[in-house]
């Protein structure tokens, strides 16, 4: 070295940026990196000096307080304690610098504590998931996360059915549920859902999938909801024609609980359906053909059925029945009344006029009849006041059951 060569700028201090990214090549001196780093006045010098930097507490600096957004992620880059890590996902105010940190940290039981809190960002909670295999600690994430988002992407990365079984009961998002439902196929493990999965909508799933006819007919018979019995039930009937099922005696001479529901509810005819009712001892299946059914002889035949125990519906029924009685009454004599109708008209005691009109009148008043027919079994019925006695009756009716006053 020169006598003058000491009193020479550095090349790392040079005014020209160029020189000083260059000079960068040579360097080792990791003091004058780490200044280079946090104080050149050019974003590429600092760029560069942080690749050569191996201290990894003043990367963090330099991650948490540079002013250029591509610098801070660059110093997180060469970071692997993951420790450190950690406080950049804590509490870096960069979203970008904070999901660069994540992709940097390798264990698991790290990155599932970044999963589970809540209140990060999701892409934060979302990139450190994707970096997780570990079956046991996607499933613990898919049962205690708060977000349908994180849950349905830990259950895609699980191919262990026991344990997607598992998630079904401990997940408190029914969602979820029904998604982990849809990727078992085992049918041992959808066996011991549709009998004792505690959500009745993954015991009604897993039985479309069951195919042994004595586990059906065991659901069918015993299981606590009404629908999962009936999922049960058109399971084990899927294959029955109705079309074959063509008088009520055929109904009389079944013995099958299962078949005399699945026709109660599905037969296109109502007087097989009504008998179909009369035969079956399911109380709830009985009550929802009560209250359900198109048809009122349907309706009238379950709520006969000695089976049948909710009183309050039953003596609802059988009021609109003695009403229902009351108004084939009066269509019978209404009827009796359009042949004398037709009779004075063919005799000629009445003109064609008059005639055409008292029919379309007492035509009227049968359709009308017939409407309070239909309202008296449908439900909910709406209600108005008759203008004579001032009785509660169908807003549809054209009889009045308290004064008997036609209207």
């Amino acid at each position: 070295m020169g006598l003058f060569d000491r009193f020479k700028t550095p090349k790392w201090k040079h005014k020209d940026s160029n020189i000083r990214l260059k000079a960068i090549d040579d360097l080792n001196d990791q003091e004058i990196l780490i200044e280079m780093a946090k104080n050149d006045s050019d974003i590429n010098v600092r760029r560069k000096a942080i690749i050569k930097i191996t201290d990894e507490t003043e990367l963090y600096e330099i991650a948490t307080n540079d002013k250029d957004t591509i610098v801070r992620r660059k110093a997180v880059d060469n970071i692997t304690d993951e420790t450190i890590l950690v406080k950049i996902v804590m509490n870096n105010k960069d979203i970008g610098t904070r999901r660069k940190a994540v992709r940097n940290i390798k264990d698991e039981s790290i990155l599932a504590k970044i999963v589970k809190k809540n209140n990060y960002p999701i892409d934060i909670r979302t990139d450190a998931l994707n970096k997780i295999s570990d079956e046991n600690i996607l499933s613990d994430i898919a049962k205690k996360s708060d977000s349908e988002k994180i849950i349905n992407n830990a259950i895609n990365k699980i191919s262990d059915e026991n344990i997607l079984s598992e998630i079904i009961e401990n997940t408190t998002n029914p969602k979820s549920r029904l998604e982990v439902a849809k990727k078992i196929n085992d049918e041992n493990i959808l066996i011991d859902l549709s009998r004792n999965c505690s959500d009745n909508n993954i015991r009604r799933n897993a039985i479309k999938f069951v195919q042994d006819k004595n586990i059906l007919n065991e659901i069918a018979k015993n299981d606590s909801d009404m629908d999962v019995r009936m999922t049960a039930i058109n399971k084990i009937n899927e294959k029955l024609n109705l079309s074959d099922i063509k008088n009520v005696d055929e109904v009389k001479n079944l013995n099958d609980e299962t078949i005399l529901i699945y026709i109660s509810k599905n037969h296109p005819n109502a007087l097989i359906r009504a008998q179909a009712a009369s035969e079956i001892s399911d109380s709830e299946i009985l009550e929802y053909l009560a209250k359900n059914d198109d048809s009122v002889t349907v309706r009238l035949m379950a709520v006969d059925n000695p089976n049948f125990k909710n009183r309050t519906i039953k003596n609802n029924i059988n009021k609109r029945k003695k009403v229902f009685e009351k108004i084939d009454d009066i269509i019978y004599h209404v009827n009796i009344s359009i042949k004398e109708i037709e009779l004075d008209r063919a005799y000629g005691d009445i003109s064609k006029e008059v005639a055409e009109r008292d029919l379309k009148r007492e035509y009227d008043y049968i359709d009308g009849l017939i409407e309070q027919k239909k309202s008296y079994f449908s439900d909910p019925i709406s209600y108005k006041k008759c203008h004579r006695c001032g009785g509660k009756i169908p807003v549809k009716s054209a009889y009045c059951e308290h004064c008997e006053y036609k209207l």
